[in-house]
């Protein structure tokens, strides 16, 4: 599945949805994995399960190496750009989207990474729900990371690491079942 194609006039046919009364799919929306990655280093195919366990590394070096961070996130409805034309007609000319996270474990390691990407804010993500759905296709979504350590004030506050991912795009992003989830 790629890029939508938009009907070019009035008559196109509409979209076919499909509904069940006695068996819904309901999926847990809850973001907990988000992966990260250089930009240009796409997946041949991001639905095989080998090809994610041989670039899945929180160590390698390597170019096509991605990150797993796991956290809590969500992803607000997307900002609308629209623009209003000829004859009181409204175009969609882009979105905006951002995914909220939060990374909850503060440990050394972890905190020097966060600094790193206080730096490196260009990057391919990938994300994955608890209700086991991967979202960003092959090439990623190409996003810029704000990054940072929040210490709250009360007694049993704990410290964690919150961002923001960023980026444009006329659609949502592509979505599979996560031949990675656990």
């Amino acid at each position: 599945m790629s890029i939508p194609q938009c009907p070019t006039d009035c008559e196109a046919n509409l979209p076919v949805v499909e509904f069940n009364e006695c068996a819904p799919e309901i999926n847990l929306s809850q973001i907990n994995k988000v992966y990260l990655g250089k930009r240009n280093q796409p997946f041949t195919d991001w639905t095989d399960p080998a090809e994610w366990a041989s670039r899945l590394s929180n160590t390698s070096l390597d170019d096509d190496a991605i990150r797993t961070l796991i956290v809590v996130g969500d992803k607000p409805l997307p900002e609308v750009q629209e623009q209003e034309i000829s004859n009181q007609r409204t175009v969609v000319l882009n979105r905006n989207h951002s995914l909220n996270l939060a990374v909850d474990e503060s440990n050394g390691v972890n905190h020097a990474a966060i600094r790193d990407l206080q730096c490196t804010t260009q990057l391919s993500m990938w994300y994955e729900t608890l209700g086991g759905k991967l979202f960003g296709g092959n090439d990623g979504i190409p996003v810029s990371l704000q990054i940072g350590i929040v210490l709250a004030g009360g007694a049993g506050d704990i410290q964690k690491y919150q961002g923001v991912a960023k980026w444009k795009s006329q659609f949502d992003e592509l979505m599979i079942d996560s031949p990675i989830a656990a």
